[in-house]
């Protein structure tokens, strides 16, 4: 079964990931990245996983929002992602109703 309605195109979607915690309680391995960024199994990090579920689902217009201490999650997404960063050099606010 499908859960996708069935007039949503996967390609039209994008996929807006938060990926800027602090993690207190993963501490020590938080020191110096970003709770998504910490290492396991060897090559993997935490947001490979989240990120593997979207492409799997067909969900491949992807970013990746980063907050706390975002180099190393950065440089991983760039590098064994291959998603291309978006500057962002203003932030438009949501016009109340």
């Amino acid at each position: 079964m499908d859960a996708r309605p069935a007039n949503v195109d996967p390609s039209e979607v994008l996929v807006m990931v938060l990926a800027g915690g602090e993690g207190k309680r993963l501490h020590p391995l938080t020191i110096d990245r970003a709770k998504p960024a910490v290492p396991f199994g060897g090559r993997y990090r935490i947001i490979d996983i989240v990120l593997s579920n979207f492409v799997n689902s067909g969900l491949t217009k992807i970013k990746v929002l980063t907050q706390y201490k975002s180099a190393s999650l950065e440089e991983h997404v760039a590098r064994d992602w291959r998603l291309a960063p978006i500057p962002m050099r203003r932030c438009s606010p949501v016009k109340r109703r």
